[in-house]
């Protein structure tokens, strides 16, 4: 069981979900943070300043203010709008890997290119691609 903190995440513990569907869990020191950043978000939306996409509308809708009854469902529109794309639909592997590594920082001499994980040490790891 992979256990995610939110600050570290190994390339060997990335390769285990991804490509063994080892499964994970959110580390209990990580709650405090989640809960943190929520009252954050709950707080600029119920506030009066405009925060895009948290209480306006996105793209040309970006100035308007969208109403508290409707926050929830904006929300689910703009998670909806993100997890839609074109092309053939990704492998289970690489949604894995791209849902487990979003929420972890980046290491200074770690970066992410085209799906390729690049150490500047010159080491490189490439995903299979099916």
């Amino acid at each position: 069981m992979i256990s995610l903190d939110g600050n570290r995440l190994t390339f060997d513990e990335l390769v285990r979900v991804t490509q063994r569907s080892e499964p994970v869990q959110i580390h209990p020191s990580a709650l405090p943070a989640m809960l943190h950043s929520r009252a954050v978000v709950e707080k600029l939306a119920s506030g009066n300043a405009p925060v895009y996409a948290v209480n306006t509308g996105v793209g040309l809708l970006a100035d308007v203010r969208v109403p508290p009854e409707q926050l929830e469902q904006l929300q689910r529109n703009v998670v909806r709008s993100h997890a839609c794309g074109v092309g053939a639909p990704l492998a289970s592997d690489e949604v894995r890997s791209a849902r487990e590594r979003a929420p972890t920082p980046q290491p200074r001499d770690y970066r992410w290119y085209n799906g390729r994980s690049h150490w500047y040490n010159g080491r490189s790891h490439d995903f299979p691609r099916r």
